[in-house]
C-alpha cells in the first residue's frame, strides 16, 4: 500500500477561490462543502492554500476581519505540492514532515488533485472512502 501511487486516493473535484475572495465567503464555501482547505488561485493557478489552520491562527487569532480581508492575505503561500505518482508512503511522510493536512497534486502544473491526510491514512489503513478514479494514460 505505501508504494502505491497517490492517484489511486487522491479527489479530483478541488474546491479553489480566487485570490481576492473575503475569507467570510471562503468559510462559506468550505463549511457548506465540509471541507477543512481550499486551493487559492490566480487566473487559475494555483498559488497558495486555505485551511482550517490558516482560519484560526492567522484570521482567528489575530482579530482579522473575515469580512474584509482577501483570502490571500492569510493563506499559507508556500504550496507544498506533489504529482500523481508519487507514492502513498512518501506523501505521509511529507506530510508528517511539513505538518500540513492537504497537499494539491499538480499534473504538468495544473491543478489534478487534493489528498488529506485523512485519505492517506484510510488507505494505509485499507478503508477507502476515497477520491474518484483518476487514470494516468
Amino acid at each position: 500500500m505505501h508504494d502505491q501511487h497517490i492517484s489511486s486516493i487522491m479527489r479530483i473535484k478541488v474546491t479553489t477561490v480566487d485570490r481576492g475572495m473575503k475569507v467570510s465567503q471562503v468559510v462559506q464555501e468550505m463549511t457548506a462543502k465540509n471541507i477543512g482547505a481550499v486551493v487559492v488561485t490566480v487566473d487559475g493557478i494555483p498559488v497558495g492554500i486555505f485551511s482550517e489552520r490558516d482560519l484560526l491562527k492567522r484570521v482567528i487569532a489575530r482579530g482579522v476581519s473575515l469580512e474584509q480581508t482577501p483570502v490571500h492575505m492569510v493563506m499559507s503561500p508556500k504550496l507544498l505540492t506533489v504529482g500523481p505518482t508519487e507514492t502513498i508512503g512518501a506523501v505521509g511522510y511529507m506530510m508528517h514532515h511539513n505538518n500540513v493536512r492537504h497537499i494539491p497534486v499538480l499534473l504538468d502544473g495544473k491543478l489534478a488533485g487534493m489528498v488529506s491526510i485523512r485519505d492517506v491514512l484510510g488507505a494505509l489503513l485499507g478503508i477507502n472512502e476515497g477520491g474518484e478514479a483518476f487514470d494516468l494514460e
